[in-house]
């Protein structure tokens, strides 16, 4: 069982009004079922105080087109963090690791609050001629509060963690500390499709695919005394 404290300063480089200091609080544990299996338990949570004021939710005065923002009583954003899931690991000859968490973002700036249920494997594979192959897998199911709608200034959606993705890595050793190595990975994420007020906030749907894929060939190189 581990547990740990931290204050963090977080700095966004590209737009600094996202930067935030928090503080945080987490937990693991893990438990060896017997000499193959062992399972394992993880949760965080932090309080996140941001640089940015709050975006105001607009919304449309009664019998006309104007719209008016309802900005919360603090208009600093903050957002309560929290992070759990568990996991479970196989050793053999086939080494397989299964993780589902649960993540949660409540903001009270409007369209930045989020859920997140995701689901990821690893596993490895030994193979003929000294290769060695490592698939990873993760699929993730997102839900937004206030709907999505595309603005340079939400970045809910910019996390590295909110693709679903398959990564393929294929290694083998070329000297006794060196290894050759070749890499493909595919993402893919698509936005939830949302009608808003129109008058305020988009009324179009939305169903925004993203894909992208990534090759990648390299060298590692281990030191050992």
């Amino acid at each position: 069982f581990r547990a740990s404290g931290a204050a963090r300063r977080y700095i966004h480089w590209q737009d600094f009004r996202h930067s935030f200091a928090a503080t945080e609080l987490g937990a693991a544990a893990r438990d060896r079922v017997d000499r193959m299996h062992a399972l394992h338990l993880f949760g965080e949570f932090s309080l996140r105080r941001h640089n940015a004021n709050a975006q105001a939710r607009e919304e449309p005065l009664p019998g006309s087109n104007e719209c008016v923002g309802t900005r919360p009583l603090d208009y600093r954003r903050r957002d309560a963090f929290f992070r759990a899931g568990l996991g479970w690991s196989l050793r053999g000859s086939v080494p397989l690791t299964l993780t589902y968490s649960y993540t949660q973002d409540d903001s009270n700036s409007f369209g930045e609050s989020w859920r997140q249920h995701r689901l990821a494997g690893t596993a490895g594979f030994r193979l003929p001629w000294q290769l060695t192959l490592l698939a990873q897998v993760s699929i993730q199911l997102a839900d937004y509060p206030d709907g999505i709608f595309l603005s340079p200034e939400l970045v809910a959606e910019e996390d590295s963690e909110n693709f679903n993705a398959l990564s393929l890595k294929l290694a083998r050793p070329i000297a006794s500390s060196v290894d050759l190595e070749l890499k493909w990975s595919v993402y893919y994420s698509q936005l939830p499709r949302t009608s808003l007020d129109g008058v305020c906030t988009p009324s179009t749907p939305l169903g925004v695919e993203y894909t992208r894929q990534l090759f990648w060939v390299g060298a590692t190189w281990r030191y050992e005394r």
